[in-house]
Order: C-alpha cells, then sequence, then structure tokens
C-alpha cells in the first residue's frame, strides 16, 4: 500500500555563518538562514556547527556553495531501492525522529546559553517542528533519551564542549491531500555568554555507598519487584519498593529488614522499615483486540473485563483503568480513569475491520506501556503512570502480530519486552499460540521478567484469569521503605536492585526502577 507523505520545507535553518567570524571573545551571536530545516557550519566560528558521520547526517545534511550546511527531507533522486519508489518526505499522521543531525560546539573563550526563535509564519499551524538533543528524558518515556529544546529556552553549553542535535516532525493535524511545505522561513540562533541558563557551582556530589551484593538474575519464580518509586504519603526522596516473595517465611510475613537489602543506582541504601501489606496502588491497561474476527467472543470478554473492574472496586484497591485499542493501527479509547468510566469505554468496544489476519498489536503494548502514541485520531497517549505504582497490562487477542517490517507497525518485539522490563510491568497475553505468525504474544509473555500466558479461544472463558490477576494485585507484599542517598531533583532514572535472604529458597533478585522528580 503506498501511503502519502509530506515535504519538509525547501528552505533552510542555519547557524554560524560570516556573522560569527571575528576576533576576541563574543557576548552574543545571531546568525540567519532560511529553513529547510538547514543549518549553518563553519569549523572556524566561535560557535561551531559541525557535520557527523552518521546515517541521519550523511543521508540529510550537506553543504550548500556558501559553505552553509542544509537538512533536506524531501524527495530526493539518488535512490538505489528495487522495487520501491523514492520517499518524498516524513510520514502524516506521525511522529518522525531524525537523530545526530550535526554538533553545536561552543569554541569560544566562556560558557553560553544557546537558544533559538522562529517567525510566526515559520511553519504551518497543523504541524511541529522540535529540535532536541541527546541526553536524559526527563522521565518521558516517548522521549527515549531525547530532550525537546523549547523556542526561546536556553540550553546551555560549556566552553570547549559539543551537543548533538536532531529534530522531530509531528504530523496528526497534517491534510494528507495538501504538498505544501512543512516548514519554510528563518530562524535565530543565538548563542550569549550573559544568558542565566547555568545554575551556578555545582553541589556537592551525592553519597554513594558501596552496595553490599552483587545483582543475580531476576529469572527466579520466587520474587516479583511489584513497584519502586517516591513513598505515596512522604514523597521524594523517601522511597518504597514493594516486593513479593512467594515462599513459604515470604507469605507468611516472616522476612525483615535483616532479610533484604537495596541498591539504587549502583549505591547501597539502608532500608529503614519493612511493611507486610496488601493493598498498594495499581494502574492497569488493557490492550483490546476489536477487529472483526473477535465477534464471537468480544461481548463475553467485555463482561469478564468489566467483572475483574468491580471485583477490584470490591477489594478497596487503589486503582487506575486505561484502555487501548488495536485492529491496524492504535487507538487509545480511553486514558487512566476510574473504574465507571473504563468499563463505559469498555462496553463501546465493538468488533468490526482489520483487514489482514494479523494485527498492530506489538504497537498497542508500546502505547499501553507509555512509551508511544497512537495513530488513531489526534494521535493520544497515555498519560503518567503513578510513582510507585504496581503497573499491569492485560493483552487481549485472538491473533498474533505484525512485526517492524510492516509498513504500520514501529516497533520490534524485542523494543516492547524491553518497555514491559523497563516499566516493571506485570504482562499477561490472552492470546493463542501463534507460531505461524511474525510475533506471537506467548513468546512475549515467555521472554519477560514478569509473564504469564494463557491460551485464548472463542468460547473460553476469562474467569480464571481476572480470578488470578486479582489475587495477585491484592496479595500481600513486602514494603521495603528508604530514604535515597541521592536527594538531587534530577529527572534522571533511578534503577533500584533488590536482595531477598529467603530461609528456603536462598538468595533472590529483582530490579526495577523509578523517575526521580525535576527541579
Amino acid at each position: 500500500m503506498k501511503r502519502r507523505t509530506f515535504i519538509l520545507g525547501a528552505g533552510a535553518t542555519s547557524v554560524g555563518g560570516s556573522a560569527l567570524l571575528g576576533t576576541g571573545a563574543f557576548s552574543r551571536v545571531e546568525s540567519q538562514r532560511n529553513v529547510t530545516v538547514q543549518v549553518a557550519e563553519d569549523p572556524n566560528a566561535y560557535l561551531g556547527l559541525q557535520p557527523l558521520e552518521t546515517p541521519n547526517s550523511m543521508n540529510y545534511v550537506d553543504l550548500d556553495e556558501q559553505g552553509h550546511l542544509e537538512i533536506d527531507v524531501s524527495e530526493h533522486d539518488d535512490f538505489d531501492g528495487p522495487d520501491a519508489e523514492p520517499g518524498e518526505g516524513v510520514n502524516s499522521d506521525s511522529r518522525t525522529w531524525f537523530d545526530g543531525m550535526f554538533d553545536i560546539c561552543n569554541q569560544g573563550k566562556e560558557d553560553v546559553c544557546v537558544s533559538y526563535t522562529a517567525p510566526d509564519d515559520f511553519g504551518r499551524e497543523d504541524a511541529e517542528l522540535v529540535f532536541y538533543y541527546d541526553g536524559d528524558s526527563d522521565g518521558d518515556p516517548t522521549t527515549s533519551g531525547r530532550v525537546d529544546i523549547e523556542e526561546g529556552d536556553p540550553l546551555p553549553l560549556p566552553l570547549g564542549e559539543c551537543v548533538t542535535i536532531g529534530l522531530r516532525t509531528e504530523t496528526f493535524d497534517v491534510d494528507a491531500t495538501d504538498d505544501a511545505p512543512l516548514f519554510d522561513g528563518e530562524v535565530t540562533v543565538a548563542a550569549d555568554v550573559d544568558g542565566d541558563c547555568f545554575a551556578g557551582e555545582p553541589g556537592p556530589e551525592p553519597e554513594c555507598p558501596e552496595c553490599s551484593f552483587t545483582p543475580g538474575s531476576t529469572d527466579d519464580p520466587f520474587s516479583n519487584l511489584l513497584s519502586a518509586g517516591p513513598e505515596p504519603g512522604a514523597g521524594f526522596p523517601a522511597i518504597d519498593a514493594r516486593i513479593r516473595v512467594d515462599t513459604p517465611a515470604g507469605n507468611a510475613g516472616d522476612l525483615t529488614a535483616s532479610d533484604f537489602a537495596v541498591c539504587e543506582d549502583g549505591c547501597g541504601q539502608t532500608v529503614e522499615s519493612v511493611d507486610f501489606e496488601s493493598g498498594g496502588a495499581v494502574d492497569i491497561v488493557v490492550v483490546f483486540d476489536d477487529t472483526a474476527s473477535m465477534g464471537g467472543a468480544i461481548n463475553d470478554l467485555k463482561a469478564e473485563v468489566n467483572d475483574f473492574t468491580t471485583d477490584l472496586e470490591n477489594e478497596g484497591v487503589d486503582a487506575r483503568y486505561a484502555l487501548v485499542s488495536f485492529k491496524d493501527i492504535v487507538e487509545v479509547d480511553t486514558d487512566f480513569t476510574d473504574a465507571a468510566n473504563f468499563q463505559t469505554a469498555v462496553d463501546g468496544l465493538s468488533a468490526s475491520g482489520g483487514g489482514d489476519a494479523a494485527e498492530d498489536n506489538v504497537d498497542a503494548i508500546a502505547v499501553g506501556t507509555g512509551n508511544a502514541a497512537a495513530q488513531q485520531g489526534d494521535g493520544a497517549e497515555l498519560s503518567a503512570f503513578r510513582s510507585g505504582a504496581q503497573r499491569v497490562l492485560i493483552d487481549i487477542t485472538d491473533v498474533g502480530a505484525h512485526d517492524e517490517t510492516e509498513d504500520h507497525t514501529r516497533f520490534s518485539q524485542s523494543e516492547v519486552e524491553g518497555f514491559l522490563n523497563d516499566g516493571n510491568f506485570s504482562y499477561y497475553a490472552v492470546a493463542p499460540d501463534a507460531t505461524g505468525y511474525p510475533v506471537n504474544k506467548k513468546d512475549i509473555a515467555d521472554n519477560v521478567d514478569d509473564g504469564t500466558w494463557i491460551e485464548f479461544s472463542s468460547d473460553s472463558s476469562l474467569t480464571p484469569v481476572i480470578n488470578d490477576i486479582t489475587t495477585s494485585i491484592t496479595d500481600e507484599a513486602y514494603v521495603l521503605s528508604y530514604t535515597t542517598t541521592n536527594p538531587v531533583t534530577d529527572g534522571s532514572n533511578r534503577p533500584v536492585d533488590v536482595e531477598v535472604d529467603d530461609p528456603d529458597e536462598g538468595l533472590l533478585y529483582e530490579q526495577g526502577s523509578y523517575t526521580a522528580p525535576s527541579s
């Protein structure tokens, strides 16, 4: 199927140029060029713009006759594909990332704050272009190590250092029949030595006591780290790690603080208290196949899911629910909400469409774990999971899934398995053993740290599945409380390793993570 694509401008964004040349230090630099998206590069400038030997830089970046760096993401002629026509630009209804386009380097004599501004008529109102740099993603899983640079916001660039710049286009509201360029105009990039983007002298390094153990395999069937994050009442830097230990001593509540050890980001932590309790918060995402082939079972499954929700509410569990449905594309039917609104959304599902046999289940898992936006509608995505809440994803389908080789599937099986593991999800695949399809949900359940596969058939009852999940969520678990030795509110991702010294099963290991708040 040939999909309509879009042209990313015909002008150029440039930075550097002759305005950056001169003698002595500078206090402020401004330079303008037309933008396609293009940047000007001059190796001798105080603010150096340097192309890179990356695939994106080599494919989309070139120098013009004046030595200015051009970025051209539009129709091209140098295409050697044997069975396809050359592309014309970025896709509609999508986000497109171009990592590693160029470096900005501070080759002056002082630290600078780099920022950019664009005129009102720079881009179309129905599309968005965002510059970003490589770094921690501020707790936003969709950016995956990319930090957006908002227009006008200063980016600190210390003397002698470089930052790698990429760009992202967003085209969810673009009319697919409109051939007009998305972006065209002039952008001003400033490097200011008088900016206040540096927060003064760095504070003292946080303490990092030596970890008392070397983390081992998390593959054992006896332990499960349900969640880790700031304690709901006290908040950061007080941290709770909730872990279930399915052994005779663990289930009896006999383990004490001396039986647990915790390391955060490689640094030993002091376990201040251990409570054995049920409850806790849980965020549940149901990923639901609503294609025509589900017609014989969808009403029964909808009733089972709603019964599951009612059971949780009757148990007094602090739960939120979200619904993601999929055919060949993914839709967020409802963001995290209460039981009543969730049940209304589930009741609104109906079986229809779907096209070919395999569906876009892999992308649906990416959306359900908070790592992607849906392709349907306005590109909705789930809001953030609650820090410290257990995360559950229930994946219901009667068929296997496409893999990333299909045009409309953005993620691979290994990527979504990473999303499930990194997010510490309990994953339940209610699916057939679809060995003849590119992606088999049974394999995903087998591969992830906390996965369960339940064989699906059109006349099967989900009551045992729902009961198992209900029991799992409401069973008692150990809450390990500690105060992190790194109280810096830097928005960083903090891996948490737990060692359990169980009298019956010996040493058990679990790993999870949380995101520190940012100041």
